[in-house]
């Protein structure tokens, strides 16, 4: 909220850097430091980079524009699955190499942060860079959309956010069912989360090709997310 979103984004980018690095030197200690900044990299991202699509996106594919995103994750997690298979495999030494991988998503960002948008929604309500805010939202859009208008509901939105109070953790926890299925649904979400052991959990299960078969795992997660992004603008 201080710095912006693109802002934010770029200089996490030292995180996936220095942690890449590290885990190329391939020792334990090194390994353990180089995927710890790679995780605080991996946690930034996925707060920052929903934020500053959503508030790019037009309303009427906003749901489309997210989802991409989580596509892009799943899309991301298979070919990694696929990379890493014949890296170990075939190559020696070949998971020191799939470390190293870590770099080269960040350093395209880096080269590539010329065209990196800041948050139209951002310089208006918290700069108040309205004409900046015109003309990203300008090189966003196409020639029929009616950006004055985007604007000018942007700017009434923050005002009607500013004047109304604060809100307590005892009106917050007044609706106590939305509360609980939110904070289940979060928990649920965290649960994918052991897809990042899945390669031992399959060979603690006797699977010879455990690294394949975390590989036709993301195939099956990477066509399911697919199909919601068809999904969410149609059936919400």
């Amino acid at each position: 909220e201080k710095y912006g979103r693109r802002a934010t984004l770029l200089f996490n980018n030292i995180f996936f850097l220095s942690g890449g690095l590290l885990c190329c030197f391939a020792n334990q200690w090194t390994l353990f430091a180089g995927r710890l900044l790679a995780g605080f990299g991996v946690g930034m991202e996925s707060v920052v980079v929903p934020v500053l699509l959503s508030e790019m996106a037009a309303a009427e594919t906003r749901g489309t524009i997210t989802t991409l995103h989580q596509l892009q994750l799943t899309i991301g997690i298979f070919v990694c699955g696929i990379v890493g298979y014949g890296f170990v495999t075939y190559v020696n030494r070949g998971w020191v190499y799939i470390q190293a991988g870590i770099m080269i998503p960040p350093l395209i960002m880096t080269l590539g942060a010329k065209w990196i948008p800041e948050s139209p929604k951002w310089q208006l309500v918290h700069q108040n860079r309205r004409d900046e805010a015109y003309t990203v939202l300008l090189s966003l859009r196409d020639a029929s959309a009616d950006v004055q208008a985007e604007v000018n509901l942007m700017a009434a939105e923050s005002n009607a956010d500013n004047s109304e109070d604060l809100v307590s953790w005892d009106e917050v926890f007044a609706c106590k069912h939305a509360v609980i299925i939110g904070i289940g649904l979060m928990a649920a979400r965290r649960a994918r989360d052991v897809m990042f052991y899945s390669s031992a959990i399959f060979g603690f299960a006797g699977f010879d090709q455990a690294i394949l078969a975390t590989a036709s795992v993301g195939a099956v997660n990477l066509a399911t997310t697919a199909c919601s992004v068809y999904l969410v603008d149609i059936m919400g």
